[in-house]
């Protein structure tokens, strides 16, 4: 009936986007909207009654009747955001140990977004009848070089503030098994841990606070802020403070780490990520600032030496950084320059003790596949060769230093309760420098592991079988073979998935294939 009487609205932000060049808002901020509205219809059939609304209904704007002008009729309002209007999605969950959402706010139920922070509204008298019909305010976001992209407006927080890492470790050294307390005789030193902080203003000119809520007996390692304050003075710039803080010595157990942002006599404790390709909607992922940490019974890494070869990105880097290691990214002009000089036992001083292939990096590294060869000989000549679950762009048969079939339907294991039988438990890697048991496979979530073999060479060792109930027991999960004076091994648990969690199990496997010899 709209569309019959030649009746459209539209709405946009005036004079461009809001915060940091965004489609944003914050609350309590005002900006100036320009409303048009174009109508067939005549003075006398009632004509057109327009009108800006929040989210919750109430009116923030509302012009005198709209003129009967066929050509349209543009007004500049202005509109000021409601203080509490509120930004997440109505629904979440803790993490991803959690089966489902929980509503916090049923007022959008079962819509898939909240509705629009601003809508303008009209309505068309026809006869006796009024035909209502709301649309999002919007503005045009530069997104070059493919020029501009039309979003909603949004309300956000005054300040956004997110901790990383998501998780932290503390091994407490010694071997007392997965849920062991390890360690030696005597209370272990305090090991500091380092945390960022991360503050997004989305009004300015704002001075802000940013501080670290710490369980009881946690102490910010003198020389170090235990504050950190910023003056923000436009939208969108962001902020990031360092903190070291150390648990008491001998700590065992769980705690958790919070961020707390202060401005305007207000705190803030949560943030988001935004997730934004082309042609999409935008969404942000929002989560609480907060960091859980977990003493780990594992021996750490300290003084060793790791090259990663990232893939679709992931992070197992920072785990194995958390358990004391030094990581280096390997781009292509590294793995171009590696010579096969390896870890321990051949020129330590100029190699990796290990190298590690990433998820899936043989389906987007073309450098990967180039200088393949060179991973293989760093191998032979006594380095480890650590590959972690691939896809089939990942040929064993000629990757891989001995035959072996990853299909395109390659099995994997998605329960993450599912039965583990270790098939050779006093095997090197399973026995040092933590001995592992089944215990290590308790706490996974969302999977054991993906893209298992499905057939190698005898030269492989497999080490551990798994299944999902009614599947056939799987044991190309964990192969490893000795090649020349080194190692290659194929790891495709879910090690990725695992350690962004603090799964204790996942730190002492990673710690015993990095540690081989």
């Amino acid at each position: 009936m709209l569309a019959a009487s030649g009746t459209t609205v539209s709405a946009g932000l005036a004079g461009g986007p809001g915060v940091g060049g965004e489609a944003v808002l914050a609350p309590g901020q005002t900006a100036a909207v320009h409303l048009r509205v174009e109508s067939q219809e005549s003075a006398e059939s009632g004509g057109v009654t327009a009108w800006i609304a929040s989210r919750s209904g109430e009116i923030v704007a509302a012009p005198s009747r709209i003129a009967d002008r066929t050509d349209g009729s543009t007004e500049a309002l202005e509109v000021r955001m409601p203080t509490a209007a509120p930004a997440a999605p109505y629904f979440g969950r803790g993490d991803v140990s959690e089966n489902h959402y929980q509503v916090s706010d049923s007022a959008d139920l079962h819509l898939p977004w909240r509705r629009p922070a601003l809508a303008a509204g009209v309505e068309l008298a026809l006869g006796e009848h009024v035909i209502a019909h709301t649309v999002p305010v919007t503005a045009s976001v530069a997104r070059l070089p493919y020029g501009s992209v039309t979003r909603r407006v949004e309300t956000l927080p005054v300040l956004s503030v997110s901790l990383a890492p998501g998780v932290s470790i503390v091994p407490v050294g010694g071997d007392g098994g997965a849920g062991g307390d390890g360690g030696s005789p005597g209370e272990p030193a305090a090991v500091p841990i380092e945390v960022r902080a991360r503050v997004v203003a989305n009004a300015a000119p704002l001075s802000a606070t940013v501080r670290l809520e710490l369980p009881e007996g946690w102490t910010t390692v003198p020389g170090t802020p235990g504050i950190v304050e910023h003056d923000f003075r436009t939208p969108g710039e962001v902020m990031d403070a360092a903190f070291v803080i150390a648990p008491p010595a001998g700590w065992r157990g769980e705690a958790e780490v919070a961020a707390v942002a202060r401005a305007r006599g207000v705190d803030h404790r949560r943030g988001y990520r935004t997730i934004e390709h082309r042609d999409l909607p935008l969404a942000r992922l929002w989560r609480p600032a907060r960091m859980p940490v977990r003493s780990v019974s594992v021996t750490d890494l300290d003084g060793v030496r790791v090259g990663y070869v990232m893939g679709v990105g992931d992070e197992v880097p920072a785990g194995i950084e958390a358990l004391g290691a030094t990581v280096e990214l390997l781009d292509e002009a590294a793995l171009a320059a590696l010579d096969g000089t390896a870890g321990a036992g051949s020129g330590e001083e100029a190699g990796f003790h290990a190298i590690v292939v990433g998820t899936r990096a043989y389906a987007v590294r073309e450098d990967l596949v180039e200088h393949n060869q060179r991973l293989l000989d760093y191998a032979r000549r006594g380095g480890h060769l650590i590959v972690l679950y691939q896809t089939q762009e990942y040929v064993p048969s000629e990757m891989a230093p001995y035959p072996a079939s990853l299909p395109r339907g390659a099995e994997e294991v998605s329960e993450e309760d599912a039965p583990v039988r270790l098939l050779r438990p006093d095997h090197p890697l399973m026995t040092a420098p933590n001995r592992l048991t089944e215990a290590d496979f308790d706490g996974w979530i969302e999977q054991r592991g993906s893209k298992f073999l499905t057939e190698w060479d005898p030269a492989y060792t497999p080490l551990v079988e798994t299944h999902d109930t009614g599947q056939a027991p799987q044991e190309g999960v964990w192969l490893t073979a000795p090649v020349g004076e080194g190692r290659y091994t194929y790891l495709a648990l879910a090690l990725h998935r695992q350690l962004p969690y603090g799964v204790p199990g996942a730190y002492r496997i990673l710690s015993n294939v990095i540690s081989w010899r």
